[in-house]
């Protein structure tokens, strides 16, 4: 799937665009953004419109995380675990490249990778941190949204990466979950009160997702915030609806057309 530049161009607008340059594509059912290539006589890459920034390739389950942060303008969002910048120039995008994220990723050669992307999708308001996120500085400003895409086992995208499978040893996928919990905790500390914490994996174990948030919730100052309106586009069953409802929401591959996700929305108690 190719998530449309909202900086760029409109979803119906990049349709054309890339029916012109000979790619067979539609508009993707999932999404307001997404548009699915289904058959093209060249790389992606080599296309006009994909070296014009008018486009970049991403999961729709992907997605859904800038929709659940609904980052302000003019505000400031971390991206942390940010990878190559598929979730940091989407919440670029949707504040007009008018707010400011930083994208902490510890491997270099990813945050080149995001800088090229920055570049190609004309986003000029995302500022590359090369940091491990339990060692990042103390003295931090604190932003309205965090967004933590934590390390996890990968169960979501083994139908596209089996590889995924062999990564890690039984005995590292169980000392994830309290990986994760300090990555949320180091998440929490950034955050500003009446914030918005969005914990996210790809994967549907619950040891790594809702046992994670639990534990979290029983030692910081957070409550889990409902967020079924927010993405009221995306076709849930009325049972992961009701899930929305509640905060914590499982997208199942088997289920939906798309990766496995998980995502967990949690506002931090309080007022400036």
């Amino acid at each position: 799937a190719a998530r449309s530049n909202l900086l760029r161009i409109g979803r119906e607008d990049l349709l054309d665009r890339l029916k012109q340059e000979g790619v067979r594509a539609e508009a993707g059912s999932y999404t307001p953004w997404s548009v699915h290539i289904r058959d093209l006589k060249q790389p992606v890459i080599e296309l006009d419109s994909y070296k014009q920034g008018l486009f970049y390739l991403q999961n729709e389950g992907s997605m859904l995380a800038a929709a659940l942060l609904e980052p302000p303008p003019g505000g400031l969002v971390y991206d942390l675990g940010a990878g190559v910048g598929g979730k940091s120039t989407h919440v670029a995008e949707m504040t007009g490249d008018r707010g400011r994220v930083i994208a902490v990723e510890r491997h270099s050669h990813k945050l080149e990778l995001l800088k090229a992307n920055c570049r190609r999708l004309g986003i000029n308001h995302v500022t590359p941190l090369q940091s491990d996120i339990l060692q990042l500085e103390p003295d931090l400003p604190q932003a309205e949204r965090v967004l933590l895409d934590a390390p996890c086992s990968g169960w979501g995208v083994l139908n596209r990466r089996a590889d995924a499978r062999w990564r890690l040893s039984q005995e590292e996928v169980k000392n994830l979950p309290q990986l994760q919990f300090r990555l949320l905790q180091a998440a929490a500390g950034l955050l500003k009160p009446d914030g918005l914490l969005l914990y996210s994996t790809c994967t549907f174990n619950p040891a790594e997702n809702e046992q994670v948030v639990a534990r979290f919730l029983k030692e910081a100052p957070f409550a889990v915030q409902g967020f079924a309106e927010k993405i009221s586009f995306f076709p849930l069953t009325a049972e992961d609806i009701e899930a929305a409802r509640r905060g914590c929401l499982t997208l199942r591959p088997g289920r939906y057309q798309c990766d496995g996700m998980f995502y967990a929305l949690l506002r931090r108690l309080g007022h400036e």
